[in-house]
């Protein structure tokens, strides 16, 4: 036998093996000439090979590999030689006489492997020369193996990547049913397209890599690469519900985070056209890109904000970084074969669903848990308030008899013969009497939801006009206002508490700030966020941090102390952040979102529309605020003009338009009632209420009264009052729609 460079390989005498021969091969390359087996049997130009001699590139010839096999046992040996990958078709085995191996006929299995049996007589050595040939550059590993372990490797391939598709696909179809269950919440069908997208690619590159013999890299395959870059940008989608929409630069990375999908989506489709040596490189450099940032972007969040969302997130993304170690470790130091990397993405990719589903579904039922808790403090609320109005209006009915024996006696006083000294002492009596009266009357008709309680949404109001009308006064102040596109139209809540806290946050930040130019930034994602941002010195006042203050700043520290009380009245949280100069106060105010119920009965949408009545009949005006309270309104009433003007006044302060005015013709002149306070309202930018005249029998309206408007009359049947009032609201949605 020839002398061998390497050592000759002895085969173990018993059990199963499984042993790479890459440290036990001669190499001859041939790339001038073409050597026959003779004349290799005495070449002397073997050498023992080098780590990177196994990267074969045909375009520079033919390669001989030389080994040598002992078997030491008494009896024969048998043994598979296995070459990596299966798609050198110009592979020759010949042994030291001469006499050719044929490889094993595996047209059988879906991917044809390159098999030799080799067959070691006892106490012999046997020479084997290897001649590989053909065309392409390919990474290439030998192994020696036992029939009983290569079969039970592939067998655990096809099973481990079964099970893996599978897992991928019931993650997919379990996240539709959540979504199914919970339709509001799109992250759950984002889950499931993810986990279907990546099963989908890489059952794609498996299938393709089983099929085709020219096959070597998962990356071969069109229909991966195109599938990886959707994978990607929906990715990227799950990444954006995750995070806060609280600060400017957050709307900076939606942008970003907006352009990488488009371009991934763009990628896909210039994939479909491009050779897939080039399109594999910018998939790889693309999809690295993009998975830096949707890893980088909640970090970032999680140190400026502490978000429990965003370190949830991060969990996933570590696991995904760990995944993808362990993929590249496993490739590069374990030689394994492509089908068992296939099966570990899909084992990683379905871990990584899983856990992202488990947040999602931990963070819905966090978000049930927490609305269940405010509802539930709302109705324990309002049924003490309810409570308290029924014992105030049981002392305020108790207040009226006798009010009312007053009022009557000065009236019969009055038209009684007197003195003119008499007759001023009388008519003082009777107006301090009606004052009396209304101020009783007025309280009694307050409706619950003007009770100041932390919990309790006092009344509905529109949120970015209040803060537009809240910039608009301080413009010598506030410099810029940034309002989300998100923002909802409508909410339920304490405007003034809200209001007041925006001023005292105003007059803070002015303190503090050493350059002019503070800066308002609010946004919506399920409650308020707002973000007073100046370059000054840091609020510290604001958290109690141990801020001594002097006497001079005596109103300075009430300001603070008046913060954190309306801060925790209208149950929210305040943070500081400070970034060198640049200074944040953000604050964060559970509001509740008011979707209108447009698809119920129109008979339904009555609640939470603000009416008032102008009623001089105080009994009559009580029972109409009885009816419009049983159909959800909230009701104001005044019993003369100056009160009904006041009303309205104070609601337009409050960004709170009132729907539906019901006006009396015991005012002298009811038509100029209705277009005064229909100017009040335009001269707020709210739009004008629609009217209802009370009128006596036989009596019209008007020509000279302002649309929409009905008559009732005087007195009438309650259903009456609201088909009137149904009607004055759809004739305003239509005049609202063809404005529009």
């Amino acid at each position: 036998m020839p002398a061998l460079a390497a050592d000759i390989l002895r085969i173990p005498a018993d059990g199963h093996f499984d042993l790479p021969i890459g440290e036990q091969l001669d190499l001859l390359v041939d790339p001038q000439r073409s050597y026959t087996l003779a004349q290799v049997q005495h070449s002397r130009d073997f050498r023992l090979v080098r780590t990177n001699d196994l990267t074969l590139d045909f375009n520079r010839g033919r390669y001989w590999l030389r080994f040598g096999l002992a078997n030491s046992s008494t009896q024969e040996r048998n043994a598979v030689l296995r070459i990596r990958p299966s798609h050198l078709d110009h592979l020759r085995l010949f042994t030291l006489d001469g006499r050719e191996i044929q490889p094993v006929n595996t047209r059988g299995i879906a991917r044809s492997p390159n098999l030799f049996s080799l067959s070691i007589a006892p106490q012999q050595q046997v020479l084997f020369y290897l001649c590989i040939d053909g065309v392409g550059l390919t990474p290439t590993s030998l192994s020696l193996t036992d029939l009983y372990p290569f079969l039970i490797e592939y067998r655990y391939e096809l099973f481990g990547n079964g099970i893996g598709i599978g897992l991928l696909f019931a993650l997919g179809i379990a996240n539709f049913a959540v979504f199914f269950v919970y339709p509001r919440i799109r992250l759950f069908v984002l889950l499931g397209c993810y986990s279907l997208c990546n099963m989908s690619a890489i059952a794609a590159s498996w299938g393709y890599i089983l099929l085709s013999e020219h096959a070597s890299s998962l990356f071969s395959n069109p229909a991966f690469v195109v599938l990886t870059h959707l994978s990607m940008a929906i990715a990227i989608l799950i990444a954006n519900e995750f995070q806060l929409r609280t600060a400017e630069p957050q709307l900076r990375w939606r942008r970003l985070m907006q352009v990488l999908v488009a371009i991934n989506l763009m990628a896909a489709a210039v994939a479909t056209q491009l050779a897939v040596s080039y399109s594999s490189i910018a998939m790889v450099a693309l999809v690295g890109i993009s998975a830096t940032l949707i890893t980088l972007r909640p970090l970032l969040t999680y140190f400026q904000s502490q978000d429990r969302a965003a370190f949830e997130y991060l969990l996933s993304r570590a696991w995904l970084v760990l995944f993808v170690t362990v993929i590249s470790l496993t490739y590069t130091h374990l030689s394994a074969s492509t089908e068992t990397i296939n099966m570990l993405m899909l084992f990683g990719t379905a871990t990584e669903v899983l856990i992202l589903s488990l947040l999602a579904l931990i963070d819905r039922q966090r978000s049930l848990v927490e609305g269940f808790k405010h509802r539930l403090r709302v109705s324990t609320l309002e049924a003490e308030v309810r409570s308290g109005n029924e014992t105030l209006r049981r002392f305020n009915h108790g207040l009226i008899t006798p009010l009312s024996a007053i009022f009557g006696i000065a009236e019969m006083l009055r038209n009684s013969r007197l003195s003119p000294q008499q007759r001023d002492y009388v008519q003082s009596l009777l107006a301090a009497s009606q004052d009396m009266l209304g101020i009783v009357e007025n309280i009694q008709s307050q409706d619950f939801l003007d009770n100041e309680t932390p919990t309790t949404p006092e009344l509905l109001f529109d949120l970015p006009p209040l803060l537009q009308d809240f910039a608009d006064s301080h413009i010598g102040e506030l410099t810029a206002l940034s309002l989300d596109d998100d923002m909802p139209g409508q909410v339920l809540g304490d405007p003034g508490r809200l209001r007041q806290l925006l001023s005292q946050l105003l007059l803070v930040t002015t303190y503090f700030a050493t350059e002019p130019g503070i800066r308002l930034s609010a946004r919506w994602h399920e409650k308020l966020y707002l973000d007073f941002s100046y370059r000054g010195r840091k609020a510290l006042l604001l958290l109690h941090l141990g801020d001594t203050a002097s006497e001079s700043r005596e109103a300075l520290q009430t300001r603070g102390e008046i913060v954190s009380q309306l801060v925790q009245a209208l149950g929210g949280s305040l943070r500081l952040q400070s970034l060198g100069p640049n200074q944040h106060i953000h604050v964060v105010v559970p509001l509740t979102q008011w979707e209108h119920e447009q698809k119920l009965p129109q008979l339904l949408q009555l609640k939470a529309r603000r009416i008032l009545i102008v009623e001089a009949n105080r009994h009559f005006a009580l029972q109409q605020k009885k009816h419009c309270e049983q159909w959800g309104m909230i009701a104001f009433v005044a019993h003369n003009d100056r009160q009904a003007i006041a009303l309205l006044r104070n609601q337009c302060t409050l960004r709170a338009p009132i729907h539906v005015q019901l006006i009396s013709d015991s005012s002298p002149d009811p038509v100029r009632v209705s277009n005064r306070l229909r100017h009040e309202a335009e001269l707020a930018q709210l739009p004008p209420p629609g009217t209802i005249f009370l009128l006596e029998n036989g009596r019209d309206v008007p020509a000279d009264a302002t649309g929409p408007y009905r008559q009732m009359s005087k007195p009438s049947a309650s259903f009456t009052l609201k088909r009137l009032i149904i009607e004055i609201l759809e004739e305003q949605s239509a005049q609202t729609e063809q404005i529009g």
